[in-house]
């Protein structure tokens, strides 16, 4: 009998052990692991206003946490001293090419846009820079080049000529093209097309509420004599906003203001002026949790432009690590020349991968 109880007993013992090794376990606070720490910086993220000492752990394309206490991940990188900050993102970079693209990151950008100008063919456009762009890029659809085909390609009449009808609603199926593949927009550098009547205008505008999408706009008159200043140019698309129901920004409102900014500035945030038409943007422009990881490190003691009339090439100083989509595209202030996560951010995209 007493032979049997101390089998039972021995049988229990190993059951009574893995239980309380579970339980330990289930008690023990979580340790997880991330692909990258960023360790000890000073994180900024303008849209809940945290500026904080913290770690930030990143895994894939995605920030997983920003804690107090420290991370653990496969790769841990010392950024104590230096801001983590969102990656900035440009919505006016004529510069779609990889000499400037290069350039744009090493000031800290992870997405620039052509919003002004546009592109033709939308679709083209995108597929060209596809798996081969260092950041995240995009383009309104270009009424520019909608208004040269509207005239036969005949650029000296499309940029001087008042159109027909006709060739107004030829504009207006070229635009809608373009946005059926994505565009952003409309871009409309209407400076640079003086033939163009205001009903015309106005129709690109109705185009443009349509597709639920905003004129990205470069006004019609810059400075200070009446009547063509800026401040009627700027009247000119409010009113076509006003009166269509689509949304307008204006762009390098600055230097075309002049004189008369007091009463023309406006600023918004640019991620956010995207969002409503390409969800992806919901995930950019912040650091927070659930936030893509386009992140630029820097050194706010040193950080500084340094191109010159002479040496207008010269990249930013005081940049030394920009990640894209959770990748390092610079590291230690040097390009990571292989390194080309960038994507393409259209409209209608909920999630650009």
């Amino acid at each position: 009998m007493r032979s049997e109880n101390r089998d039972s007993s021995a049988r229990r013992a190993p059951v009574a052990f893995v239980l309380a090794a579970l339980l330990l376990i289930a008690c023990a606070p979580e340790q997880v692991g991330y692909d990258l720490v960023l360790r000890g910086g000073r994180v900024m993220d303008p849209e809940t206003g945290l500026d904080a000492v913290m770690d930030v752990g990143i895994t894939g394309v995605e920030v997983r946490s920003i804690s107090e206490e420290p991370l653990s991940g496969n790769e841990v990188v010392d950024v104590s001293g230096l801001v983590v900050a969102p990656g900035f993102v440009d919505l006016h970079a004529h510069g779609q090419d990889p000499f400037s693209r290069d350039l744009q990151v090493r000031d800290g950008v992870t997405a620039a846009f052509e919003l002004e100008g546009g592109a033709y063919p939308v679709d083209e456009w995108y597929a060209e820079r596809d798996g081969s762009w260092r950041i995240h890029f995009g383009a309104t659809a270009a009424y520019g080049a909608a208004r040269v085909l509207a005239f036969g390609e005949d650029e000296r009449a499309a940029t001087y000529e008042a159109a027909s009808a006709e060739q107004v609603g030829a504009m207006q199926e070229t635009l809608r093209d373009g946005l059926a593949d994505g565009a952003l927009g409309i871009g409309l550098p209407l400076q640079y097309q003086p033939g163009a009547s205001r009903s015309e205008i106005f129709r690109m505008f109705q185009t443009a509420a349509e597709a639920g999408v905003t004129v990205f706009s470069h006004i019609r008159y810059a400075g200070v004599v009446e009547p063509e200043s800026s401040i009627a140019a700027v009247q000119e698309m409010i009113a076509d906003a006003a009166g269509s129901g689509a949304s307008v920004h204006i762009v390098h409102i600055g230097s075309s203001g002049l004189a008369q900014m007091p009463t023309v500035k406006m600023t918004l945030a640019p991620a956010r002026r995207l969002e409503d038409v390409a969800p992806a943007m919901r995930r950019k422009g912040r650091l927070s949790v659930g936030a893509d990881a386009d992140i630029t490190v820097f050194d706010p003691e040193t950080v500084i432009d340094r191109a010159t009339f002479a040496e207008p090439a010269l990249p930013s100083a005081g940049i030394p690590h920009v990640l894209v989509d959770g990748v390092f595209v610079v590291r230690d202030g040097e390009l990571v020349e292989d390194a080309l996560p960038g994507r393409g951010i259209r409209s209608g995209v909920v999630d650009a991968d």
